[in-house]
């Protein structure tokens, strides 16, 4: 396999629109242009007109999910006989049948959410070798509550990784809020209507976001939801209304945080 020149562009798909700038960014960081998507339906006519060498593509998402993605592209390359795309899959899932799933897709590695910096970096040095299906060391999440309230409501070393800049983390974390409240209401009305498919949907996207910048309580809960869900029970009352407190603590960290920083802007100018 010939190696790919770091001038190539790169392909990233995620139906998120904070998961997708980071993994956009972290790409970027080394050495790629980026092209992005927000499903695997636009990706793949994407990747037609580019046949892009890398594509790096979040599993779960609307109108075309990333399985089906790598599949229809590997068949295109099949029928074509032409040199093939790594393509690397994106997930906030750990499970192993994930895994297993991406592998009879076609994919060529996996990785979970939050993107490991030294882990991407690794993956895109070794691009002139085949890659084997990795095995990724992030634990499945403990979802026992008395440990949810133990995990640290955001971790800033992650967010620092990607932005440095105190502003822009900010920015990021208000996104992230506006996101985390839409789909907040969305499983509320979800558990109403015991609509076990879109609470394990919404759950997911909702613990997949929080995983990329940090927002580890938040995200923890959502994976409760998500596994209660997925074993087919609506009984996640409890589970929402911690998930309620834990937004609310979130709320209010970043509201003392942009007072803060208001703050110092003002001494920084009457100073």
């Amino acid at each position: 396999m010939t190696a790919f020149n770091k001038n190539n562009i790169a392909l990233v798909v995620d139906d998120e629109n904070i998961s997708r700038q980071i993994s956009a960014k972290m790409v970027e960081a080394q050495g790629w242009t980026v092209k992005t998507a927000i499903d695997g339906k636009s990706a793949l006519s994407l990747w037609r007109e580019k046949r892009y060498p890398l594509i790096i593509t979040d599993c779960h998402m609307p109108n075309m999910d990333g399985f089906t993605l790598a599949k229809s592209i590997r068949d295109i390359e099949y029928t074509e006989n032409t040199k093939k795309s790594t393509i690397i899959a994106l997930t906030a899932n750990t499970a192993e049948e994930e895994k297993n799933r991406c592998k009879k897709a076609g994919m060529n590695d996996f990785m979970t959410k939050p993107i490991n910096p030294a882990k991407l970096k690794s993956m895109l040095a070794n691009f002139a070798r085949p890659i084997a299906m990795a095995t990724d060391q992030t634990s499945d999440i403990n979802t026992n509550d008395e440990h949810n309230q133990n995990i640290i409501l955001i971790d800033y070393s992650i967010l620092e990784e990607i932005f440095p800049n105190r502003e822009k983390q900010s920015g990021v974390l208000q996104e992230l809020q506006t996101h985390i409240h839409h789909n907040f209401s969305e499983l509320k009305h979800q558990i109403k209507n015991a609509d076990l498919n879109s609470i394990e949907n919404t759950a997911h996207k909702m613990k997949g976001a929080c995983k990329m910048v940090g927002v580890n309580r938040i995200a923890s809960i959502c994976a409760e939801i998500e596994k209660t869900a997925k074993n087919g029970h609506v009984s996640v009352d409890l589970a929402l209304s911690v998930l309620y407190e834990s937004i609310v603590q979130f709320d209010s960290h970043l509201f003392q945080k942009l007072n803060q920083a208001n703050h110092n802007l003002t001494n920084l100018r009457t100073g």
